[in-house]
């Protein structure tokens, strides 16, 4: 769930841990989680059902236990908010482990982006803004779901509710004060910011072939290649964490900068993908699209291979996923399944991913390639997954 850093810059040993001795809503909520993974992880072999006993009690604790925090109104603290945030952040991620339906996780992630935006805009707590680590761990996370989050039908995950300009400038008051180069982004943050951009290519060819327009207009083709030289020009060493720059190194180093770059490049080349298949639109892919994304699909399928049991992989789900809808080798497509069913994280998450994949590449219709695809397939069959 952290595992792009090293102990020594993870904030689940620097941060968490430490405050959820005094809090235990936030040892709660981390044991909920727990439960939530290891109840998958163990199988059938070992008592899943007391596991998920377990989950559910310690969940049930959380809840309560927010409830009492809203009734008391002790959500007026600025440091009680702040301790909320993790606990939020946490319950984003039980939810996605639990595999709990969608409005769920909308909803706890939602009163995140909100929460944070009330406290930012508090007065009294403008000084936690420069000094708390809890901050930054809860609103990298915040952003990481929702940017990661948004290539799905608007009815599992509706990106609009939950992603705000004034959530982007809030998070980047904070680059000055970071701890690392990003937990959870390790330095690609920037990235998974031109994730909104493309989907909303997506929405404008779409709407213009709605309206009749047969052909890209040209001011769609301009964005398209203004959107393309973004991701050339991107490079995972030129990212501006200001004063931070022998920091940044010394993580890089850590977690071998050989691997997080290659992460990096498995998040650049599905963006790519993603760009170039908005020509589509909600239309089926042409052929000549269709082979040229294939560079690509070759690119992040071996540098995932070379990446499979590197902590560096663990923000490389997006890209997998937008790689796997655009396989077309049933052998690669095999190969792509069971290390989903076979992965060293063993997230019960993930077999929703390879469903759907495995639904999108059976089905016959001509609309079912590419992110637009998946997006089609999920609506089609009523499925929800989300990206974590």
């Amino acid at each position: 769930m952290l595992a792009t850093g090293t102990p020594a810059f993870n904030p689940f040993l620097t941060c968490v841990i430490p405050r959820a001795y005094c809090d235990s809503t936030l040892m709660h909520s981390i044991l909920a989680t727990s439960a939530a993974h290891l109840s998958y992880k163990l199988g059938d072999g070992g008592n899943p059902v007391i596991v998920e006993a377990a989950m559910r009690k310690h969940y049930l604790e959380v809840v309560r236990d927010l409830q009492h925090d809203i009734a008391s109104c002790h959500l007026r603290d600025g440091r009680c908010i702040s301790q909320l945030l993790l606990i939020l952040a946490f319950l984003c991620h039980y939810e996605v482990l639990a595999c709990s339906p969608s409005a769920a996780f909308s909803m706890h992630l939602r009163a995140l982006g909100r929460l944070f935006l009330n406290l930012h805009n508090d007065k009294q707590a403008s000084g936690l803004l420069e000094t708390d680590e809890t901050l930054e761990l809860a609103l990298e996370v915040y952003l990481y779901l929702t940017l990661s989050n948004s290539i799905l039908p608007p009815l599992v995950f509706d990106p609009a509710t939950m992603y705000s300009d004034e959530m982007m400038r809030l998070y980047r008051t904070l680059d000055q004060y970071t701890y690392t180069p990003g937990t959870i982004f390790a330095g690609c943050r920037s990235l998974f910011e031109l994730i909104p951009e493309a989907k909303a290519l997506h929405t404008w060819r779409s709407a213009e072939q709605a309206a009749g327009v047969v052909d890209p207009s040209p001011e769609f083709i301009e964005a398209l290649e203004h959107l393309t030289l973004q991701i050339n020009a991107w490079h995972l060493d030129q990212q501006g964490y200001t004063g931070n720059a022998k920091l940044l190194n010394r993580y890089l180093d850590k977690v071998q900068q050989t691997q997080q770059s290659m992460a990096a490049e498995c998040m650049r080349h599905a963006l790519h993908i993603y760009t170039m298949s908005s020509v589509a639109g909600s239309a089926a892919a042409s052929a000549a699209l269709r082979e040229s994304t294939q560079y690509h699909v070759d690119v992040i399928f071996w540098l995932s291979w070379q990446l499979e049991d590197s902590p560096a992989s663990s923000n490389t789900l997006w890209a997998t996923v937008i790689m796997g809808t655009c396989l077309e080798d049933e052998e690669r497509r095999t190969v792509l399944a069971e290390g989903l069913r076979n992965s060293r994280l063993k997230m019960r998450h993930l077999s929703l991913v390879r469903m759907a994949l495995e639904k999108l590449w059976s089905d016959e219709d001509e609309r079912a390639w590419g992110p637009q695809g998946l997006e089609f397939v999920m609506m089609k069959n009523g499925m929800e997954m989300f990206i974590l």
